[in-house]
């Protein structure tokens, strides 16, 4: 009777060894060299907005009306950023703004006339805005 383990085919051998834990330890590292893109966590806060921008930046219309509007915030450097605005207005009762994500991607800002009059409707992110006149006709 054999008490040794066949080790010609394998059979009861140590996978792996020192070349396995080589790999284990080296993979991780390949690539993380000065160039390579930072991998952010979800939990790292976007960059500060350093600009808002609405197009158009004045609307016409009758009262119960809608119209849609760009809103592109960008970071210091000029790169577009996904942040989320938040609107406010100077009318409540002559105008109104709000945003929702498309299907898809994507965010839409929407205007809804309520009634005559003129309203100056403000996307801000942060610490900075921008702003659309709207004009409200019965």
């Amino acid at each position: 009777m054999r008490k040794h383990a066949n080790v010609r085919n394998g059979i009861g051998r140590r996978r792996g060894g020192p070349w396995l834990l080589f790999a284990a330890l080296w993979l991780p590292t390949v690539g993380c060299g000065d160039d390579v893109a930072t991998v952010v966590s979800p939990d790292t806060p976007p960059p500060p907005a350093g600009s808002v921008a609405v197009s158009p930046d004045a609307l016409s219309l009758s009262a119960g009306g809608t119209a849609t509007v760009e809103v592109v915030v960008r970071d210091a450097e000029g790169g577009a950023l996904t942040s989320e605005v938040e609107w406010s207005s100077s009318a409540p009762d002559v105008a109104t703004a709000e945003f929702f994500v498309r299907e898809g991607g994507g965010l839409v800002h929407t205007i809804r006339a309520i009634g005559p009059g003129e309203a100056t409707l403000t996307a801000t992110a942060g610490t900075v805005s921008d702003s659309v006149v709207v004009t409200v006709t019965q």
